[in-house]
C-alpha cells in the first residue's frame, strides 16, 4: 500500500465534510474580512486614530506583546520600547489599539491624581490577584477595600509598632554576624527579602514566616519571587494561564519548574493563615480593638465596614498576595540598591557613617527610625537610590472615566486608557542632572524642594502605595544597623549587569546574567 494513501484519504475526509457542511468553508474568509475591517477602523475611525504612534501599535496589541516576549533583552522590554517611541513621535503616542502614552512630568498629577479613575483591566490581571487593593480595577471599590488598611499602614500605627520591624532587623544582623564568622560572601538580595517577608507577615497575619532564621537566608522564597516577578510580562497579556497555573497541583508545578512549585506552596501557606485568622476572631481567641492584643492588618480587615463578600478568603487572599511580593520584594530591592551605592561611593559611605556614629554611640542598641529619617545625609540618600532605582516599572494605566481630557490640541475621549512611565520621571536628565549618577547631595541643596515635585517611588494620589510608610521603616532601620555594625565590601558585582534595570517585570529587574549583589563581611565596627 503507498504511503501517501492515509493522506489521501484524510483529504477526502475533510473535503466530504466541507461538502456536508459548507458553512465552514466561509469561516476563513470570514475571520479575514473582520480582521481587515477591524485594522481600517482602528487606523482611519477609532476616535484614537489621530495620536502619532506606529501603524502596527494603532492596529494591534501584538506590538507590545513582542517587545514583551521576544525583543532583544528577554521578557519584559515593552517599558523602554515606548521610551523610545516618546523620543520619535513626541511627548504623547498611541501604543496600543486604546491606550495612549504621556511623557511630561507636569502633567502626572493630572493624570493620576484629579477626578476619577479606574485601572486598566488589561495590565493589572498579571498577578492573578483581582480581589487585592492594588489589582482593582473600579475606583469606587477600589477606595471601599483600601479604607481598612489605610489606618494600620499611617505613619503613627508603623511607628507604635515600629518594634516588629526592629525585632527582624535584629535578626538581619544577627545573620551577617553567622557570615562574619564563616567568611563567606553574601547575596545582600536574599537577606534583604527575607527581613521584608517576614516584617509584612508578622505585620499582616501576626505570625513571621521564619525567613531569618535559616542560614541562607529562606533564599528559596527570593527564588520564587523573582520566578513569578520574570512571569509578569508573559502573564499580563495572557491572564488567563494563571488561573490555570494556580489550579494545577504542586506537584505538577514543581516538575516544570521548582520555584512554581514553592509558589504554588506559598498560596496554599497564604490561605492557611486567613483560614486561621477567621477561624480566630469566629472563636473568639482574639477580641476587636482589645489593646491587650496587638491586632493585625487581617483582623483589622475581617473587623472593618466591609461586605461579606469582601469577607472571604480568596478575596483576603489575594490582598495578603499581593502585600507579601509588594512588602518582600520591593522593600527588598531598595535595601540591596542602598547599599550597593554606598558600598560603591566611598565618599557617600563615609559621610552616612558619620552621621549613624552620632545617632547610635553604641553600635548595639538601633535607633528609632524619628531619629535616623532626620539625620540629612543617610535620608538624602535613601531618596537617592529610590530614585535611581525606580523599582516600579510597570506603567501606571488608568482610564479616564467621566469627562473628555485635553492636553495642548489633543482631546482624549472619555474612556481612554493613559499611562506615564514614572523610571522616566525620575531619569529625565532636563530634572536631573546627571540622572543616571549616585548623588544624594542633589536632596540637599536649594533645588531639593522643587525636585520633590518629581520624586515619585510609591506614585501619588488615591492610587499611592499602602505600605509607604512601612517601606521607609525597614530601609532605614535595617541601613543603619548594617551599616553601623559591619565593614563590607562589594564581591563581584557590577552596576550595569547586576543592579541596573533593564526588564520591567511589574518591579524593575537587572538582566538574566545577573548574579545579585554579593558582599563579604570584613568585620564588626565598634
Amino acid at each position: 500500500m503507498s504511503l501517501t494513501t492515509p493522506v489521501s484519504l484524510k483529504m477526502q475526509n475533510i473535503t466530504m465534510n466541507i461538502t456536508e457542511f459548507p458553512f465552514l468553508a466561509t469561516i476563513p474568509p470570514l475571520v479575514l474580512s473582520y480582521c481587515i475591517c477591524l485594522a481600517v477602523y482602528r487606523l482611519y475611525l477609532h476616535p484614537l486614530a489621530r495620536f502619532p504612534g506606529p501603524r502596527l501599535a494603532a492596529v494591534t496589541y501584538w506590538h507590545d506583546f513582542y517587545y514583551d516576549w521576544f525583543a532583544a533583552g528577554g521578557f519584559g522590554r515593552s517599558s523602554f520600547n515606548i521610551e523610545n517611541l516618546h523620543a520619535i513621535y513626541g511627548p504623547i503616542v498611541r501604543i496600543t489599539p486604546d491606550e495612549i502614552a504621556f511623557q511630561d512630568p507636569e502633567w502626572y498629577d493630572t493624570l493620576f491624581n484629579s477626578g476619577r479613575r479606574d485601572k486598566s483591566i488589561r495590565n493589572y490581571a498579571a498577578m492573578g490577584s483581582p480581589g487585592s487593593v492594588a489589582q482593582t480595577v473600579d475606583h469606587e471599590l477600589h477606595r471601599m477595600r483600601r479604607a481598612p488598611l489605610n489606618p494600620f499602614f499611617s505613619k503613627r500605627s508603623i511607628l507604635n509598632l515600629e518594634s516588629i520591624v526592629k525585632s527582624k532587623v535584629e535578626q538581619l544582623s544577627q545573620g551577617f554576624d553567622g557570615y562574619l564568622k564563616k567568611r563567606e560572601t553574601l547575596n545582600i538580595g536574599n537577606a534583604f527579602t527575607a527581613l521584608g517577608v517576614d516584617v509584612i507577615c508578622d505585620y499582616a497575619f501576626g505570625q513571621s514566616w521564619g525567613c531569618l532564621q535559616g542560614g541562607d537566608f529562606g533564599s528559596q522564597w527570593k527564588s520564587t519571587l523573582n520566578t513569578l516577578l520574570r512571569a509578569v510580562p508573559i502573564l499580563k497579556h495572557v491572564p488567563w494561564l494563571f488561573k490555570y497555573l494556580n489550579v494545577l497541583a504542586e506537584t505538577r508545578l514543581t516538575s516544570v519548574n521548582p520555584n512554581m512549585g514553592s509558589y504554588s506552596g506559598f498560596r496554599k501557606h497564604i490561605h492557611a493563615q486567613i483560614r486561621r485568622l477567621i477561624s480566630e476572631r469566629d472563636q473568639g481567641i482574639y477580641k476587636p480593638n482589645n489593646d491587650s492584643q496587638p491586632r493585625t492588618v487581617f483582623e483589622a480587615v475581617l473587623d472593618s465596614d466591609l461586605p461579606a463578600e469582601e469577607k472571604t478568603i480568596a478575596r483576603v487572599a489575594d490582598e495578603a498576595l499581593v502585600l507579601v511580593i509588594a512588602g518582600g520584594e520591593t522593600t527588598a530591592q531598595s535595601l540591596t540598591n542602598l547599599i550597593f551605592h554606598l558600598l560603591a561611593n566611598p565618599v557617600s559611605l563615609r559621610l552616612v557613617r558619620s552621621e549613624l556614629d552620632v545617632a547610635m554611640p553604641d553600635p548595639n542598641i538601633l535607633a528609632d527610625w524619628s531619629i535616623l529619617e532626620r539625620l540629612p545625609y543617610l535620608h538624602a540618600s535613601v531618596k537617592e537610590t529610590l530614585r535611581i532605582s525606580s523599582l516600579i516599572t510597570n506603567r501606571p494605566q488608568m482610564v479616564v472615566r467621566d469627562d473628555d481630557l485635553t492636553y495642548g490640541d489633543w482631546q482624549l475621549p472619555a474612556g481612554t486608557t493613559v499611562s506615564m512611565s514614572i523610571p522616566a520621571i525620575h531619569l529625565d536628565p532636563n530634572i536631573f542632572v546627571d540622572p543616571r549618577k549616585f548623588m544624594p547631595s542633589r536632596w540637599l541643596d536649594e533645588t531639593a524642594k522643587r525636585l520633590d515635585e518629581y520624586f515619585l517611588p510609591f506614585s501619588r494620589g488615591s492610587r499611592a502605595c499602602v505600605g509607604r510608610n512601612l517601606a521607609y521603616c525597614e530601609i532605614y532601620l535595617a541601613a543603619a544597623a548594617i551599616l553601623r555594625r559591619f565593614d563590607m565590601e562589594l564581591f563581584d558585582t557590577v552596576r550595569e549587569r547586576d543592579v541596573d534595570v533593564s526588564r520591567d517585570c511589574l518591579v524593575g529587574m537587572p538582566g538574566y546574567a545577573s548574579k545579585g549583589v554579593r558582599i563579604r563581611i570584613l568585620g564588626k565596627r565598634v
